[in-house]
């Protein structure tokens, strides 16, 4: 019981006996014995309705930004006594944006009586957050005695970063036309794929026989297969917190965090093997690798980047250059470039590796008066240095980067 309700009976009870004392009569007294009957009535109500549970869930504990997942709060009464009013407050996850980040809902409740409450409500920024958290507070009917006690249970959703379809085919960074691999991102891994039957040479291996149609045909016929290039590359992703600009969803910064969610799943989706490394509040590096499972880890690591002070982008790709040739063509992703990490970047374009640059334009993100003309320079020297680069301003869409539809970047 909360000691304010005590607090406020006990005055009502005094207020009630002084009037009666000095005023003296029947109806001073009849109004004592009645609050005094009221709040007798409201505290053993107050203590018969405690018996609420309450608890909140999702349908799924992984979500996207952008997509909408459904809350569901649970409300039942336990006892055989009607409630005539509750109060629950629920912990919500800080990318619902929320005031407060609490969802208040109220309601009253019959004897036995389970009530659900739906929302769905969209996911508006990356990251993991803690939720679930309940707090109940119900009362008698005059809201003289209230009681507040805790529910629910602490749950994570993860949130992951917003994932484009940003086109079919990365060779469109160097102007190379639809399905042909670049030449500048390395060869990885070979595959094969089906392309019939034909006559037996007696260079064949016995394994690659085709008894079915051998048998059909009553003479030998082996498979014949399409040798098929795989490749690799590596995304490297700066997060200086100097570099970028804006707040929030709306942030170059988680632009350039789904820029890079984007070309990994473009990458895993069209059989390339990918690796990440992000130089951020926390540096981390997962090697080239293919599959749903390995795009699952790279996305966990997106979750968890965050800007850092002390991540230049040419001092660390500097410190890597010695293992690029080893980890497949170098995709940039940058807030800003200054002379050193364009020197970086066209010693590497010599030795026949070339890495493409995309750069977050941060004045366009919020108001900004800061001379980014040394950058616009540098990007001219690259281009001009057969550097591809891409400039991401924050009306650009990124489902159409990759497509030629809106920006030159041969």
């Amino acid at each position: 019981m909360e000691l304010g309700g005590i607090l406020k009976a006990i005055a009502l009870i005094l207020v009630s006996s002084l009037y009666a004392y000095f005023i003296g009569g029947m109806i001073p007294y009849i109004v004592l014995y009645l609050s005094t009957a009221l709040l007798v009535v409201g505290f053993l109500g107050a203590k018969i309705n405690a018996r609420i549970t309450a608890y909140c869930y999702t349908e799924t504990m992984n979500a996207q930004v952008g997509s909408k997942i459904k809350v569901v709060l649970e409300v039942k009464n336990e006892s055989r006594w009607p409630v005539p009013w509750v109060q629950c407050w629920v912990k919500m996850p800080e990318t619902f944006y929320f005031s407060d980040n609490f969802g208040c809902y109220n309601f009253s409740l019959s004897p036995y009586e389970k009530v659900r409450i739906y929302e769905e409500i969209e996911c508006k920024h990356r990251g993991r957050f803690n939720w679930g958290r309940i707090l109940l507070r119900t009362g008698d009917i005059f809201g003289i005695f209230t009681r507040s006690w805790p529910g629910g249970e602490e749950q994570v959703l993860t949130v992951l970063p917003q994932i484009y379809d940003i086109g079919e085919d990365l060779g469109e960074l160097f102007g190379r036309r639809y399905g042909e691999v670049p030449s500048s991102i390395h060869p990885a891994r070979r595959g094969s794929s089906f392309l019939g039957v034909r006559k037996y040479d007696v260079s064949d291996g016995i394994s690659r026989i085709h008894w079915k149609a051998s048998a059909r045909s009553q003479r030998l016929l082996v498979k014949e297969f399409q040798e098929q290039k795989m490749s690799e590359f590596t995304i490297f992703l700066n997060l200086n917190e100097k570099d970028y600009s804006g707040k929030g969803p709306d942030s170059s910064s988680e632009k350039a965090i789904t820029l890079a969610a984007s070309l990994a799943s473009i990458g895993v989706r069209k059989g390339h093997g990918v690796g990440l490394k992000v130089y951020g509040q926390e540096n981390m590096f997962i090697p080239v690798g293919y599959g749903k499972n390995h795009f699952s880890l790279m996305l966990k690591s997106l979750v968890q980047a965050q800007l850092g002070e002390n991540s230049s982008a040419a001092e660390s790709i500097g410190d890597d250059i010695s293992i690029l040739s080893t980890i497949g063509c170098p995709f940039v992703i940058a807030g800003d470039v200054d002379s050193d990490l364009a020197a970086i970047l066209i010693r590497l374009n010599s030795r026949g590796q070339r890495t493409v640059l995309m750069v977050l334009a941060a004045e366009t993100y919020e108001d900004n008066a800061a001379d980014f003309g040394d950058r616009d320079w540098e990007i001219t020297h690259l281009r001009a240095s057969g550097v591809p680069v891409l400039v991401i301003e924050k009306n650009t869409d990124l489902r159409l980067v990759f497509r030629g539809q809106e920006y030159d970047v041969s």
